[in-house]
């Protein structure tokens, strides 16, 4: 597909101005190297596709930040989903020793320096994933679903822990029970600290006798 033929994506005139889709065209394309064709192209957004994975560089439309999207296609119940990751999610667990900062850009300098700096990453990126092969993105669909777990149960944890010092300080020690039993039994991925532990065997106790 020629550049002149690729679905364009409107963003208005300002953006135009900043020549993002120039520059990531220019450095991304490596990617053409690797059997990727670019098939969208607009002022804030470039996508490469082959037949397995697909690539989709962007500048935030509000944001201005540029980010990297690595993706494939997976089947659902209704048909086949496109399911990707942000770069920040396949360098932590593909490249774990690597550091990458989110930039913003709201110059065509900036744009131009920070895409080459984004397209450095995303080489990495791409070259770990070749790497790592077929279970690559299986890898990091367990390591992000591990993470939301995680931050989900820390939601709960910090709702349930001030439901039980509340209680502690009421006295209310059938609450606080209930509290920190629901912690430990519902939520896998928090467990109680060794201070709480403490109060809930003194509340079993209290209770008890």
């Amino acid at each position: 597909m020629s550049v002149d033929n690729i679905p364009k994506i409107d963003a208005g005139p300002d953006r135009e101005q900043l020549d993002f889709v120039g520059a990531a065209r220019a450095r991304f394309e490596f990617l053409v190297d690797l059997g990727f064709a670019e098939v969208k192209a607009g002022a804030t957004y470039l996508r490469f596709e082959r037949a397995d994975t697909f690539v989709e560089v962007f500048h935030g439309r509000a944001s201005y930040e540029l980010g990297v999207e690595f993706g494939r296609w997976v089947r659902a119940d209704d048909g086949v989903v496109e399911q990707k990751f942000h770069i920040v999610d396949v360098l932590s667990v593909l490249a774990p020793d690597v550091r990458f900062g989110a930039r913003t850009a709201t110059s065509r300098e900036q744009v131009v320096g920070f895409v080459d700096e984004l397209a450095t990453s995303a080489k990495l990126a791409v070259h770990r994933l070749e790497r790592a092969g077929v279970e690559a993105f299986d890898r990091i669909s367990e390591a992000v679903e591990r993470q939301s777990d995680e931050y989900l149960d820390g939601l709960s944890a910090a709702r349930l822990r001030a439901r039980a010092e509340d209680a502690w300080h009421r006295r209310d020690f059938a609450s606080l029970i209930s509290a920190y039993e629901e912690i430990e039994s519902e939520l896998d991925t928090v467990g109680l600290r060794e201070s709480e532990a403490k109060r809930l065997s003194y509340a079993r106790q209290h209770l008890g006798a």
